[in-house]
């Protein structure tokens, strides 16, 4: 077996900070796309992992193992709640997120799956149409995929 060495990709940390990622996001974590209408774009939407918890320090060490997202504290209105903290990435933060701990996923795998087969369609379509309207077969792959994540997401499934 090869010696690992400070260079190499992804070191026997690395490797453990990934799995520990992965174990948050298959826990309390949620991957989706989002449906937003953004510039005139009438089926626009975006690729969103986040986590929300009351311990400030594992979103904090999340973010600063990923190098990604944006965490913000959240009151619930009800008093008897303690506060939550969320990490939120979006986009091409997210898949690339995801495409490190799809390895180690396990409850929240076929949802990454799928978030990351969106996020190759949205990276294709920004290098081969920028600016252009984009196809319906590519519009309702999206929705399909969009709506698949949503059905996994759902309580009870």
């Amino acid at each position: 077996m090869k010696r690992q060495t400070e260079g190499d990709f992804m070191t026997r940390e690395k490797i453990a900070q990934w799995a520990w990622v992965a174990g948050i996001l298959d826990g309390e974590g949620c991957i989706a796309i989002d449906k937003a209408k953004i510039s005139g774009h009438k089926d626009y939407g975006g690729l969103i992992v986040t986590v929300c918890m009351t311990s400030q320090d594992t979103v904090v060490r999340l973010q600063e193992i990923t190098h990604v997202g944006s965490i913000r504290p959240r009151k619930d209105k009800r008093t008897t709640r303690k506060r939550t903290y969320q990490w939120r990435a979006y986009s091409r933060e997210a898949a690339a997120l995801l495409h490190h701990c799809f390895p180690f996923l396990v409850t929240k795998r076929p949802q990454a799956s799928l978030a990351l087969q969106y996020a190759e369609i949205m990276k294709f379509q920004r290098h081969t149409s920028p600016g252009k309207p984009v196809p319906s077969a590519s519009l309702a792959r999206r929705q399909c995929l969009r709506e698949a994540i949503a059905q996994l997401n759902q309580k009870g499934t």
